[in-house]
């Protein structure tokens, strides 16, 4: 935990970085896992009909109805199984986009308070003009290649040798939040900052701007990260598609199915 004495900002970095790739790759096995069940359930809706009813004609008649009764019970069940597991598991993935947006949000504020408060010129100009009278602003540009600036004043633009170094910390800051892409940053200013969003959810505007004297603590970043890391990783096992009851949902219809497929194939040999 982060205190008042000498901080480690390599192991705070370090920690963005585990949770962010955590959250995002299990975020991502999520995406993956609720195309397989839509794939499976289309090729199944194609055979029966989640109440029950057989859509291919040549079963209606071949199969028995002790084999249809069967097909239609596993059927619905395998339709229930898909549903809940759509539901937990999209429940699940805020959880994963709530640990990538905190993990973000440390590992730009652990970079932002360790260039400010280094023992040099770069170090000394942030610490100016982050006291100066209308302080220092850094933007936030998501749907820019160049996603992190920080906002050179009238004063800096006028002396190069402060805009240089501003230009500087900016292009340092950048490298350090290179692993975070543009999904990772939006979720970050909309989970963490609380920007404004659209009814649709998309950030009502492409710039956001914050002026370092009212960014959050390091204390209170670490401290979301590290419950949002714990709430994710809790979540991974629950949303592996292999240990979930609708692998078993699914294994029992494609028998039913391929029980009586295969009975009816004997049927019709013998008649």
């Amino acid at each position: 935990m982060t205190t008042n004495t000498t901080i480690n900002y390599a192991k705070l970095a370090d920690d963005a970085a585990d949770t962010y790739t955590s959250a995002r790759d299990a975020l991502n096995r999520a995406i993956a896992n609720l195309a397989v069940v839509d794939s499976d359930r289309r090729g199944y809706q194609d055979i029966i009909t989640a109440d029950g009813h057989i859509d291919v004609p040549i079963f209606n008649v071949w199969f028995t109805q002790d084999e249809k009764q069967e097909i239609a019970e596993q059927a619905v069940a395998y339709y229930r199984a898909a549903d809940a597991y759509k539901e937990y598991t999209r429940g699940t993935m805020r959880y994963f986009e709530d640990a990538m947006a905190a993990s973000t949000a440390l590992a730009l504020i652990t970079e932002v308070h360790r260039l400010v408060h280094q023992d040099s010129n770069m170090g000394a100009l942030l610490r100016e003009l982050r006291d100066s009278e209308e302080g220092q602003e850094l933007a936030v540009y998501p749907d820019f290649p160049k996603m992190f600036s920080f906002v050179a004043n009238f004063e800096c633009r006028a002396n190069s040798a402060k805009d240089a170094l501003l230009d500087s910390a900016s292009d340092t800051l950048r490298k350090a939040m290179a692993p975070y892409n543009r999904d990772a940053v939006t979720l970050m200013l909309i989970r963490f900052f609380k920007r404004d969003t659209d009814e649709h959810g998309n950030l009502v505007y492409d710039n956001h701007y914050f002026n370092l004297r009212n960014l959050p603590t390091l204390h209170d970043v670490e401290l979301n990260n590290n419950m949002r890391a714990s709430e994710s990783k809790f979540c991974t096992v629950d949303t592996m598609l292999t240990r979930h009851f609708y692998v078993e949902a699914r294994e029992r219809l494609s028998k039913a199915i391929s029980r009586a497929t295969k009975n009816m194939q004997e049927r019709i040999k013998n008649a």
